[in-house]
């Protein structure tokens, strides 16, 4: 009796409610559970077994429902064959429909947060898509960059060929230097020749004084020499005679040794050992006494015997002494007529040595604009060490987010994995779905509508994800490509600072060189020349490495086009393998859900027949009832347990939303710095695209002012040629002139 008021009180409760569902099925729209997790491609497929399992929730309802309906028809029956429980039924039909207007308030408090929470998700998803368009704006920001690179690189080509032929006007300026220094070099060699010619006056005048000295000095000499010698002598027989004694000395003190070692070795036992070696110290004391001797006594015979070398150096010094006075005599002559020769040319050295003074002062000038040109060097050292500061911060950034895309892939693969191990267990609730597909009862025609609306819901989110996935994809690709573009810009940069120091320190070599070969034209024009040559073999070699430095870079270049490319076909590879994937995925869902529906219509078929067969076994049927009421209550509590699960997934789901979110600003300010960066680096070369501009305008004005030193170089070295011609004729005269003379001086003598 208790079951069966319970099953009428269900039974009516579900005949109030029945409207009420289709009401809320035909009005109100069918929402997908996964309606904005597009973002998130790992939590779609727990929402879709969410999904499926509410579907077959909804199956069982259903199911129920028509039971339910049954009741009610069995309980119209049995009211119109007993009308005394329609008071009864008519109390309890009203407090049925006041639960049921509770439960529906309830049930619409719900839907009104679940809507509430779907619109809070759909924004979310606006502003990710606005976050993927402000994405695709900063990419094509990139690409313009990119563009302004190619430009950059090409003014640095144009730069390099400028330093090239700054580097030749240098050179040109370097061998002007050297002939200006051989000028001077020349004016000083004059000079020297007037003042010799002064010196040699003098000293003819002086040495006719000296020769008179030196003939009493030579006298004087010769006596001292034999006195010396007789001393000598003496101090020599004394001296063997020191040498035998200490010698004999010498042999007795080493057999006195050898005596005492023997002794010592005889009576160590016996004697104190102290005693013994205070008596081979004083012993070696005296030896080293006797050896002083020694070296002494050598020393005294070794000036002994220094005497008489120095009598013999005396005698020939003075045989050297008779010899230069005749030719001293002879000389005179001679130069007596050079004299008058030399007043002569001194007049033209006079000439020359105003055009040396104008020449020197032009050199002055040269210097001053030379240590301008080092001030402007040492300024450009500077900036290039503020860039290679610049560079080594843009390369640990570079590193960082070389870092982070890696960390990146390793969750994307995390994520690859655990994409496939959804779809195996997608595949085992498939096979569930089918075996709970056989024990529904029935179906109801507007819930197959539903389900073909959400189907269709769902497909339309499929290809939304699928499209966001893509998306996704692109954007990784462009990021990647931009990475290697900066990799690149900066390879190139490095390339391009290397070429720079290189040629600046080849520069600083071929300065010192110049300097080196400056101070080594001093001694002779031969060696000059000698150095311009091996000037010209180095500028020779430095172009070479130039030449090879500039094959190398294309060498890297065409390398890191050939690694771009092979990236961007394992990328296209990858897309493909996981297009496939889908497809497969999406074959299979499709083929499953076919299966499903054509059980469900052979189910209905089958439940037709059964019905005829059902209502010989309604009376046993009604404690089942009773049964399956149970259920349902448990079933809807498990409904509400899953509502809030759904609850903390979607609240999960934000969570997430907002991390991603914080990540892309990360991003952002990420490249907005290196942005930044960039400007400041083309600030950096304008500035030294400045700074070369001034060098070659300082270059061309020292360029004019060298091609001016040249032309005045020239002129000096035909007026020296001229000379020296002039010379030699002098010279050859001289010569000829000169065994007549010397004939002359032999009968005077």
């Amino acid at each position: 009796m208790d079951t069966e008021p319970q099953a009428d009180r269900w039974t009516v409760r579900g005949y109030l409610e029945a409207p009420n569902c289709l009401e809320d099925l035909d009005s109100q729209k069918v929402i997908s559970p996964i309606q904005n997790e597009a973002i998130c491609a790992v939590k779609t497929d727990i929402l879709w077994k969410n999904c499926e399992f509410l579907v077959n929730r909804m199956c069982r309802l259903e199911s129920l429902m028509q039971s339910l309906k049954m009741n009610i028809f069995r309980l119209q029956t049995e009211k119109d064959l007993n009308p005394q429980k329609t008071a009864f039924l008519k109390d309890r039909l009203n407090a049925i429909q006041e639960e049921h207007s509770k439960d529906l308030k309830l049930l619409h408090l719900e839907v009104m947060n679940l809507r509430q929470r779907l619109r809070a998700i759909k924004e979310e998803e606006d502003k990710a898509q606005d976050e993927v368009q402000r994405l695709t704006a900063t990419l094509e920001i990139a690409s313009q960059t990119k563009k302004n690179a190619a430009i950059i690189e090409e003014e640095l080509k144009t730069t390099k060929r400028k330093m090239n032929l700054k580097i030749q006007e240098v050179e040109q300026k370097m061998m002007t230097q050297t002939f200006q220094e051989q000028n001077l070099l020349l004016d000083a060699a004059h000079a020297s020749i007037t003042n010799e010619l002064q010196t040699v006056q003098n000293e003819k005048t002086q040495l006719q004084a000296h020769l008179d000295h030196l003939i009493l000095e030579h006298n004087q000499c010769i006596q001292k020499a034999q006195d010396a010698e007789k001393r000598t002598a003496v101090q020599k027989e004394l001296l063997e005679s020191t040498i035998a004694r200490l010698r004999g000395e010498l042999e007795a003190s080493m057999q006195e040794k050898k005596s005492l070692l023997e002794e010592k070795e005889r009576f160590q036992r016996e004697v104190d050992i102290n005693t013994l070696t205070h008596n081979l110290q004083t012993l070696e004391e005296e030896n080293k006494h006797l050896a002083d001797q020694m070296a002494s006594l050598e020393l005294q015979q070794v000036t002994s015997d220094y005497h008489g070398l120095a009598q013999q150096k005396v005698e020939k010094v003075l045989g050297k002494i008779t010899e230069s006075k005749n030719r001293l005599a002879y000389e005179n002559g001679k130069l007596q007529i050079k004299v008058k020769q030399l007043e002569e040319q001194v007049q033209s050295f006079t000439d020359t040595s105003l055009q040396n003074d104008h020449l020197r002062k032009m050199n002055k000038s040269l210097q001053t604009k030379y240590a301008q040109v080092k001030s402007i060097l040492e300024r450009s050292k500077e900036e290039l060490s503020r860039t290679v500061k610049c560079r080594n911060a843009a390369l640990k950034e570079s590193q960082k987010l070389k870092e982070d895309l890696e960390a990146v892939e390793d969750r994307e693969n995390k994520k690859v994995g655990n994409f496939q191990r959804q779809l195996a267990e997608a595949k085992e609730d498939n096979c569930k779905v089918t075996i709970m597909l056989e024990n529904v009862l029935a179906s109801h025609s507007k819930m197959q509508g539903a389900l073909e609306k959400v189907q269709i819901e769902l497909g339309r989110r499929d290809s939304e994800i699928a499209g966001l996935k893509k998306e996704r994809d692109l954007n990784q690709q462009r990021v990647q490509k931009l990475e290697a573009e900066v990799d690149q810009w900066q390879a190139r940069m490095l390339v391009m600072e290397d070429q720079h120091n290189s040629e600046i320190e080849s520069l600083q070599k071929a300065l010192g060189v110049a300097r080196e070969d400056n101070r080594k034209l001093a001694m002779s024009l031969e060696q000059a020349l000698q150095t311009n040559n091996h000037l010209q073999t180095k500028l020779d070699h430095i172009q070479e490495q130039l030449e090879s430095k500039e094959l190398e870079r294309q060498n890297l270049e065409t390398f890191k086009d050939r690694m771009t490319e092979e990236s961007k076909v394992e990328a296209e590879l990858h897309a493909e393998h996981i297009e496939a994937l889908r497809k497969q995925f999406q074959t299979e869902r499709e083929t499953a859900k076919k299966v499903a529906q054509r059980e469900v219509a052979e189910q209905i078929e089958k439940e037709l027949k059964q019905m005829e067969l059902i209502k010989d076994q309604y009376q046993k049927k009604n404690y089942e009832q009773s049964l399956s009421i149970q259920r349902f209550v448990c079933e809807m509590t498990n409904l509400q347990k899953e509502m809030q699960m759904l609850a903390k997934s979607q609240y999960d789901a934000s969570v997430r939303n907002k991390q991603q979110e914080l990540h892309l600003e990360a991003e952002r300010k990420i490249r907005q710095e290196l942005e930044n960066r960039c400007q400041e680096l083309e600030e950096t070369v304008r500035h030294l695209k400045k700074c070369k501009e001034a060098t070659e305008n300082t270059l061309k004005e020292a360029s004019v002012e060298s091609e001016q030193i040249t032309a005045n170089l020239e002129e000096a070295h035909r007026w020296f040629k001229h000379r020296f011609d002039g010379l030699q004729l002098e010279l050859t005269k001289n010569r000829l002139q000169r065994p007549s003379g010397e004939d002359r001086w032999q009968e005077e003598f």
